[in-house]
């Protein structure tokens, strides 16, 4: 065996991976159903899947659409996705009806916008476009995101809210601004 090609392979193995560009629903449906049905059949490692349950979902990217991405690619696409969800969420709970879900979108004025965008990045996103399949990304991430004030989920610092007589009461007061989803 040649050792400058073994030495090419390892430098090879050891580059980091490119980026990865999700394009098409289709390829975020089929992330987010594969990832909704390894968390029924095996659960969850903390708020994201099982090490065995990544490889599942390449698979089925794989087969589906020809799509291969690794592991640490997976996992970012769904933080980033569960990210748009609470950010979405907040947006959606706004007092005024600003969300006109026939088309999946906000009714905001610039103004309003620029202040949103301020407090929370993933809010931008959601400005030029609508949250792809937002009833996958509630059955995936209800329950294990924190969607507002009131909002607990695994990695959060607060208590998780104990309902008393139909009050809820939190350990923290309440932050002015903050709309719960």
């Amino acid at each position: 065996m040649d050792p400058s090609n073994t030495t090419q392979n390892q430098s090879n193995e050891t580059q980091k991976k490119g980026k990865v560009y999700w394009r098409g629903e289709l390829i975020t449906k089929t992330f987010l159903e594969a990832c909704i049905e390894e968390v029924t059949a095996n659960g969850r490692l903390g708020s994201s899947l099982k090490p065995h349950s990544w490889v599942k979902v390449g698979d089925i990217l794989k087969k589906t659409h020809g799509f291969e991405v690794d592991a640490r690619q997976m996992r970012n696409r769904y933080d980033y996705l569960r990210n748009r969800y609470v950010a979405w969420c907040q947006l959606k709970s706004k007092t005024r009806n600003h969300y006109n879900p026939v088309i999946n979108s906000f009714n905001f004025t610039q103004e309003e916008w620029d202040q949103l965008c301020k407090r929370n990045k993933y809010v931008e996103t959601l400005k030029s476009t609508p949250l792809c399949y937002p009833e996958l990304c509630t059955h995936l991430y209800d329950g294990i995101a924190a969607t507002g004030l009131s909002g607990w989920g695994p990695s959060s610092k607060r208590s998780r809210i104990v309902d008393t007589n139909d009050e809820k009461h939190t350990d923290a007061p309440p932050i002015e601004g903050f709309p719960l989803c």
